[in-house]
Order: structure tokens, then C-alpha cells, then sequence
């Protein structure tokens, strides 16, 4: 019972909520602007997938880079969290589901999340969304503002003992 409650403790450190929300922050700026630099490529990449229909294709190519930007930036200033988290639970389903359709298919190309900054394949990258995953439910689920914006706003929950 007492292990329980340690690891309890443990996941809903505000600690550990800062440090996932400033690594998946970072991780979520870095990919979207390795895409943004190489928006032709990155097109061809989701196109090539062959999991949505070309427009669709090009528009989720289109608009990912932005939404990871976007969502990296309120993820390390702690500025509307919640939907920052749900933000990235909702990406990173997406290329858990094209990573894992592409398993499936039986290909293990490189899935162009990050550009040519750090090159992954399909399986890899499989085990990162995992990870990223697991991180942003944790940010999901804590209920203390810690060190963000958030927690200057009015009837926010503020850092209580953690």
C-alpha cells in the first residue's frame, strides 16, 4: 500500500509535471519546425503513407507543423495546459496510428517527424508516441499549475504541497 502511494506521489509530482511539459514542449517545437523547413518533403512523406486521400493528405502536411509549434509553445509557458495537453494526446494519436498502419503494411521507412534533425523509423518512432503519450496524460491529469501562466490566472489552481 505504501508503494502505491509513493509511485501516486510520484506521477502527480508538480516536478515531474514541469519536467514533461518543457521536454514534450520542446520535442512538439523542434518537429514542427524541422516540418515547416521542409514543408515539400513532409507532404510527399504523409502523401506517400497512403493512409488519407491526397487533399486530406496535404492538409493534415499543411497544418501539423503549426498545431506542433503551437502547442510547444503553450506547453512550456503552462499557458492553457489542459488543452495544450489534449492537443498533443490528439497529434500523437495520429502518428501512432500512421506509424503503426505502416507497421502494419510491413514497410519501416522513416516516419519524417523530425525532419532531418534526428531521423527515426517507423517502429522507433512508434515507441517515442508511447512515451510522448504517457507524458501528455500526466500533464492531462495533474491538477496543480506549476511555474505557468496558468497559475496567475484567477481561480487557477495554485501550487499547493507536492
Amino acid at each position: 500500500m505504501a508503494k502505491l502511494s509513493k509511485l501516486k506521489r510520484l506521477f502527480l509530482s508538480r516536478y515531474l509535471t514541469l519536467g514533461l511539459r518543457l521536454s514534450l514542449g520542446l520535442v512538439f517545437l523542434l518537429a514542427g519546425f524541422a516540418k515547416l523547413t521542409h514543408s515539400g518533403d513532409f507532404v510527399d512523406v504523409v502523401i506517400e503513407r497512403d493512409i488519407l486521400p491526397a487533399f486530406w493528405a496535404r492538409f493534415y502536411a499543411s497544418v501539423l507543423p503549426w498545431a506542433e509549434i503551437l502547442t510547444g509553445f503553450l506547453l512550456i509557458f503552462g499557458l492553457f495546459r489542459r488543452f495544450a495537453s489534449v492537443m498533443s494526446i490528439m497529434m500523437i494519436l495520429s502518428f501512432a496510428i500512421a506509424n503503426g498502419f505502416t507497421i502494419y503494411k510491413g514497410v519501416n521507412a522513416e516516419c519524417g517527424c523530425f525532419g532531418d534533425v534526428w531521423i527515426v523509423d517507423g517502429r522507433n518512432a512508434l515507441i517515442v508516441d508511447v512515451l510522448m503519450l504517457l507524458a501528455s496524460f500526466q500533464i492531462l491529469f495533474q491538477k496543480l499549475d506549476f511555474l505557468s501562466i496558468d497559475s496567475w490566472k484567477p481561480g487557477s489552481n495554485k501550487v499547493a504541497k507536492n
